[in-house]
């Protein structure tokens, strides 16, 4: 362009005089615009350039507050999502167990009924055995006073017959002697034997806990399962949710957790807020990456028409 708009070499004339003065401007002093349409038509771009530039960078920095909060959140919902995560995988860990545990205890139980019914047969011939002993006694009683009522000289303490009947009552009164002990061993396996039963049991023993237990964590239901009806009403409690944020202005995620949860609706709904707030920090991370191309974009530019500006400026290339 410099070399198509050239100045012509002017005679010499009165300045003050024609046409000449009309075609000079009232320059500023700050603006030494001259006559050169290059440098007046830089400037009015630069000026556009500034202010295009300007509006980049504050939408640049728009975006990346409202990234830095939207990816802040996404982080901490994932962070609460991955821990629900971990959560529902230690409580299926825990099914497992429970059912495992609950398997052992009804061997255990099983065992231990017939074992009790054991006991009781075998405290029934226990004492079988030593009612007959009691009854052997009585007929040796007997026997004892006929010998006595005969008063024989031939049946003398310590003689022929007497002796033996004497060595028979020490080992009848031996056996006789063990009774008490045999009976407290025996009433106390009944004891024990019944407690274990119990505690154990089906009705308000371990097992009973247990079964409590894998009532609380849904241990029958599996992830997905049922899951039209469990979106449905996930769905649906979205919907309720949104519809009473709408009117009350306020939307918090309140935690009413239930097990399995896989299957649980906040854990689902919490999901897809962490998914909608992803979507949207990538969305904005791509709007920021355009953003910054273009100010980069808009800066080059800038740099290069100040720097054309400052080659042609009348007030450094007149020095």
């Amino acid at each position: 362009m410099l070399s198509v708009y050239q100045y012509d070499k002017l005679k010499k004339q009165n300045w003050q005089k024609g046409n000449i003065l009309e075609c000079c401007f009232g320059d500023n002093p700050d603006d030494p615009s001259g006559g050169d349409c290059c440098y007046n038509s830089w400037n009015t771009e630069l000026l556009q350039v500034n202010t295009t530039y300007s509006e980049a960078e504050e939408r640049a920095r728009q975006i990346l507050y409202e990234y830095n909060i939207i990816a802040l959140r996404r982080d901490r919902l994932k962070t609460w999502y991955d821990e629900l995560t971990k959560l529902d995988n230690t409580a299926r860990k825990i099914c497992d167990q429970l059912e495992v545990f609950i398997n052992q205890i009804e061997k255990i139980y099983t065992n231990t009924e017939l074992a009790v019914k054991a006991i009781h047969i075998l405290y029934c011939m226990i004492r079988d055995f030593y009612l007959q002993v009691d009854y052997i006694k009585t007929r040796y009683d007997q026997l004892m006073n006929c010998i006595r009522c005969l008063d024989n000289p031939a049946l003398a303490p310590g003689l022929g017959i007497m002796k033996c009947l004497e060595e028979y009552y020490k080992k009848l009164d031996a056996i006789i002697k063990t009774r008490d002990g045999m009976m407290l061993l025996i009433l106390s396996a009944i004891k024990i034997a019944n407690q274990l039963s119990q505690h154990i049991g089906s009705d308000f023993g371990l097992k009973a806990i247990l079964d409590s237990w894998r009532y609380t964590f849904n241990c029958e239901e599996e992830c997905g399962e049922s899951e039209s009806d469990i979106r449905k009403q996930s769905k649906g409690g979205s919907e309720e949710h949104k519809n009473k944020c709408l009117d009350e202005g306020e939307c918090p995620l309140e935690p009413m957790i239930t097990f399995p949860i896989c299957n649980d609706n906040y854990y689902n709904d919490l999901g897809d807020k962490y998914q909608e707030d992803d979507n949207l920090a990538k969305d904005l991370a791509r709007q920021l990456l355009e953003k910054n191309k273009r100010k980069e974009e808009l800066l080059a530019c800038k740099q290069s028409l100040v720097a054309a500006i400052n080659e042609v400026d009348p007030k450094l290339r007149c020095k």
